[in-house]
């Protein structure tokens, strides 16, 4: 998409849009009509980074895709087993004819009444520029959801769980985006590909980190991020003797190892002699603290329990569940308060004593969708919900 004359992004919003495809070429533009366009990518987080551009984050091409971060849940070293996909592609045979017969869709009074209430939230500015480009269709991505459930269904009236589907897979895309456009895809730095390079080689010098990354690198800079890595304790460097010059040599700190003089010979390089170790200052001993997850992998944690941030009377950031809730999840929850607490509504007092709802605690009160109920039962399920609407904006 960056070669220059590459039509790809303005084709693609075009379809999105449903407009009638076509190139921009003054004489001759190829056209396309009635079309129906799926796009389904994958890509790692290192090579979106890589290829992130802020032309395609403010244009609209980034906010047109749902954006979901996933990982493997298991390992497979045999394989799976080989599904019977029949019953399912039946369903679908059958679900796509007669969705193939509905013209018109709307809200039932119900839906409609819950599509008002949630629509502000659904249009809010996020707290990062970026996030805010990649996610600012989130009301279109929605409403386009919520149809695609009831026409699974196959109806044509958007009801109260369809719209409820939409949000919950609309929260994951939504959080996902956040994990990784909140600040803004970051490539790799200097000291990431040090770090790297060191952890799959033995102790190697400076010039041998410089070959191994760039020779273009400056040699200060280089300097400068190995002294920042070794005083936080991620390297250790060596001083050893060849052929009568001194030299340092860096290496990755094994996890429990702490910093100490003792002399302890190079890897692989038995053939060179060996000085005593001048060892960096001694950090505080810590290594019975866990060390805190990282915000992906609580977020990951949290979707895959089911969980919800909360925030208790004392204005602490905590989680609905503790179900696989690890001592380095709960130490990332306690050293991102600040940062969690942008995403958790507060509780607010009211006169008669009763404290309003955080949206997670409202969306668990409402009552699961049962297929079961009979039509009329549902009928007045969701005739009950309404007038309760109704009668908490008149109050």
């Amino acid at each position: 998409m960056k070669r220059e004359g590459n039509v790809l992004s303005d084709i693609l919003r075009q379809a999105w849009d449903g407009e009638r495809i076509q190139t921009l070429t003054k004489s001759s533009p190829f056209t396309a009509t009635n079309t129906h366009v799926s796009v389904l990518g994958h890509i790692t987080q290192a090579e979106l980074a890589k290829c992130f551009a802020d032309v395609d984050a403010f244009n609209g091409f980034y906010n047109r895709f749902l954006w979901v971060l996933v990982k493997r849940s298991k390992l497979l070293p045999d394989g799976g087993e080989i599904q019977n996909l029949d019953a399912l592609r039946s369903r679908l045979s059958s679900v796509t004819q007669t969705a193939s017969t509905i013209v018109k869709m709307e809200r039932s009074p119900a839906a409609s009444a819950l599509w008002r209430d949630i629509y502000g939230s659904l249009s809010e500015v996020k707290l990062s520029p970026i996030w805010d480009a990649v996610t600012s269709r989130s009301a279109a991505h929605v409403l386009r959801l919520s149809m695609l459930y009831a026409l699974l269904d196959g109806v044509e009236t958007i009801e109260v769980p369809h719209l409820q589907a939409a949000l919950a897979v609309w929260r994951y895309c939504d959080d996902s985006a956040r994990i990784l456009f909140a600040d803004g895809p970051k490539p790799d730095t200097l000291s990431d590909k040090v770090r790297r390079l060191l952890e799959c080689s033995p102790p190697l010098t400076k010039t041998e980190i410089r070959d191994g990354i760039s020779g273009r690198i400056d040699a200060d800079e280089l300097a400068d991020v190995l002294e920042n890595l070794e005083a936080v304790g991620e390297i250790v460097s060596e001083e050893v003797v060849h052929n009568r010059n001194r030299h340092s040599r860096y290496s990755v700190r094994s996890v429990g190892e702490s910093v100490s003089a003792t002399a302890s010979p190079p890897t692989d390089r038995t053939d060179e002699p060996i000085a005593a170790t001048v060892s960096s200052p001694q950090p505080t001993d810590r290594t019975n603290e866990p060390k805190p997850a990282t915000m992906a992998e609580l977020f990951d944690w949290r979707n895959a329990n089911g969980a919800d941030f909360i925030r208790n009377e004392k204005e602490l950031i905590w989680v609905t569940t503790e179900q696989g809730l690890t001592p380095s999840l709960k130490a990332a929850i306690e050293a991102n308060q600040e940062t969690l607490s942008a995403f958790v509504p507060k509780l607010i007092d009211e006169p008669d004593g009763s404290k309003t709802l955080t949206e997670s605690e409202f969306w668990h009160g409402l009552k699961p969708y049962d297929p079961s109920v009979k039509d009329a039962e549902l009928d007045q399920e969701i005739e009950d919900v309404h007038r309760a609407i109704r009668a908490e904006q008149t109050a």
